[in-house]
């Protein structure tokens, strides 16, 4: 049956000249992956897949002026073939937009959807562009898959695409609710093929017809990856409700806008506090505080009960803040340890997220090892707690704002509870339901002084939080960071950090680290202080200051500014090399567009000469030993 369809494809695209003559549309239609794959529940518990393989194809329409082409099959459901699987595809600023929707029996839902299915020669030299943390190059395994999960940390944007000298492939989907979904790219030695995998709502199938809610495009563009994404990504998203706004119109909270320098205290330990307070002196006012393990179980353990705090950790808040800096305690907006005593007193299991058998999803994490469950952001027992929890830290700490983790990084997971507030199964609802605490929290209890950030950039929640904490970005010598996120958000969102750091910050990696994360239009730190004040590490402290500080002076381009591309600089320059394997110049810079729409070259030096160095339009500049510079 599969191959009868694609020869009656085939022909259709042949015969015609209209959408379905786009190569792009032939990608997907005219070859042998299936195109299509649709699981269904039944009432008796059945749950079948069907593919174009198990159903009858009937043909290809066009619309009357050659725009629209419509597919349809047939399926047998309940010995009948009366229902169908309808997928169609028209053009929409210049790219094709496939959509798939079925008509079933009464009683009957899809639960799962993988549309579109397209299989492409595999271009010579192709890496895949996957929009994990800031962007991630990988090279594409042969019988091996990449995977993006959206909205989380491994899928920030939903696209993912390769890239070759011939040009790229763009596979995306147009969804501007945020629902939760799986993009994959699988190699072989000559074929990509790129799918979208969706877990369904029960509230998508109704009176017998189901609908995929968004369309998705796959295209080829000959233009660079940053062009590509440009050109077709970026004018998408500004028509988001989370990116709507540029930076410069968003409410964002004043003393996080100018909050260039962070430290990481982790716990109450006598050493943490006494480089707390050095760093808090060395560096200028407006120093943000990202704290964690304060509360008095152990890291990881127990949530979501945090209180009361350790000993000493409200007279510190005090003392820091009167100081000038700002305090954001870590808490986690998304597990329940269950054997907290809350879990029955407070009824965890009737907040827990509920897989289709009534099980429950559990993690475990190395930093604790113990059983964390998931909680239903849309069950009201949660939504709750995270406003009590938030409440009393704010109001009875008196923190500067509070740091939730987990929403803008952990993935949402279908729930089929039936006592929370949406409909069985994954959706839209798990990003709305996180947006409504947000903006109760924002109005009831945070007010327009107090900042609420989180770990991660999951786009959907851009702008609810004050600031993104992007520190997950895989990196090696073989996995090369992108800067994929400031292309696409650094005139809307604030954001800080790049890796994570180990104590010997002297070994060149706390330079580089903080040396990118300038070019790239983060703020600055998110280090641990009593890494910093070892004695070993005079120039990276001074580093930091200086940069903060060049930060500081340049918010023309850091906030509301937005990010072109890293510099190709030539010169004398030496490399550096880092985290054991990756290796960097030592100068390194990047254009930007001011909030005025001028344009502004940085360069930092991370290393003990001064270089002189050349830009790629002809201007040469010397740039000072562990400095930065504006031309």
């Amino acid at each position: 049956m599969l191959l009868s369809v694609i020869s009656t494809l085939t022909a259709a695209l042949l015969s015609v000249s209209t959408i379905l003559d786009n190569p792009d549309v032939k990608a997907v239609v005219g070859d042998s992956a299936p195109m299509w794959k649709m699981s269904l529940a039944g009432p008796q518990g059945e749950c079948p897949e069907y593919m174009p393989d198990f159903a009858q194809y009937r043909g290809c329409t066009l619309s009357a002026d050659g725009g629209r082409a419509e597919f349809v099959w047939n399926i047998n459901i309940e010995r009948s073939w009366d229902w169908t699987v309808r997928v169609a595809v028209e053009m929409e600023d210049g790219l094709p937009q496939w959509s798939f929707s079925a008509s079933l029996p009464l009683g009957w839902t899809v639960t799962q959807t993988q549309f579109p299915i397209v299989r492409v020669a595999r271009p010579e030299g192709s890496k895949a562009i996957i929009p994990m943390g800031y962007g991630a190059e990988f090279g594409i395994p042969v019988g091996g898959r990449l995977e993006s999960r959206y909205p989380s940390v491994t899928g920030g944007m939903e696209f993912v695409m390769t890239h070759s000298p011939q040009g790229c492939l763009y596979f995306a989907a147009r969804d501007r609710e945020g629902s939760g979904k799986y993009f994959y790219i699988d190699g072989t030695s000559d074929e990509l093929v790129f799918t979208q995998m969706v877990p369904s709502s029960f509230g998508w199938t109704r009176d017998g017809e189901f609908t995929l809610p968004w369309t998705t495009t796959f295209a080829f563009s000959d233009r660079s990856w940053d062009e590509t994404l440009l050109q077709w990504y970026r004018p998408f998203v500004l028509e988001c409700e989370w990116a709507s706004k540029p930076l410069t119109e968003k409410v964002i909270v004043p003393w996080v806008r100018d909050a260039d320098v962070w430290i990481r205290p982790k716990n109450m330990f006598p050493e943490v506090l006494e480089s707390l307070r050095k760093a808090v002196a060395y560096y200028d006012r407006g120093l943000g505080i990202h704290w964690y393990h304060w509360h008095h179980h152990e890291y990881d353990t127990m949530y979501p009960e945090y209180f009361p705090a350790k000993p000493g950790f409200k007279e510190m808040v005090a003392e820091v803040q009167a100081a000038g800096a700002h305090v954001t305690p870590y808490i986690n907006g998304r597990l329940w340890d269950p054997a907290n005593d809350w879990y029955e007193s407070r009824n965890g299991a009737r907040a827990s997220c509920r897989k289709m058998d009534g099980s429950l999803y559990t993690e475990l994490y190395p930093t604790s090892k113990v059983i964390n469950t998931v909680t239903c952001p849309g069950s009201p027992i949660w939504q709750q707690i995270i406003k009590e929890t938030t409440s009393a830290l704010v109001n009875e700490y008196g923190t500067a704002g509070v740091y939730i983790d987990q929403v803008g990084a952990a993935a949402s997971e279908p729930c089929y509870s039936t006592e929370h507030n949406h409909a069985p199964g994954a959706g839209s609802w798990w990003p709305a339901q996180y947006r409504k605490l947000l903006k109760t929290l924002r109005s009831d209890v945070f007010g327009p002084d107090r900042a609420i950030t989180t770990e991660e950039n999951a786009e959907c929640y851009l702008d609810l939080f004050d600031m993104y904490l992007i520190v997950n970005t895989p990196h090696s010598a073989e996995v090369r960071m992108l800067p994929v996120f400031p292309l696409i958000y650094s005139d809307r969102v604030v954001y800080s950090g790049l890796n994570y750091y180990h104590p010997e910050l002297w070994d060149g990696h706390f330079l580089y680290i903080n040396g990118r994360s300038l070019l790239w239009g983060a703020q600055l730190g998110w280090i641990q202080p009593e890494y910093l004040f070892d004695a070993k590490c005079e120039v990276e402290r001074k580093f930091l200051l200086d940069l903060g500080r060049f930060r500081a002076a340049n918010h023309d381009i850091f906030y509301g500014g937005r990010f072109i591309c890293e510099l190709d600089l030539k010169g004398k320059i030496p490399n550096f090399t880092v985290f054991d394997s990756e290796t960097y110049p030592v100068v390194m810079g990047a254009k930007w567009e001011t909030v005025d729409g001028d344009t502004a070259c940085i360069l930092v030096n991370m290393g003990p000469k001064a270089i002189k160095v050349t830009l790629p339009d002809g201007r040469k500049a010397r740039v000072d030993a562990y400095s930065a510079k504006r031309l």
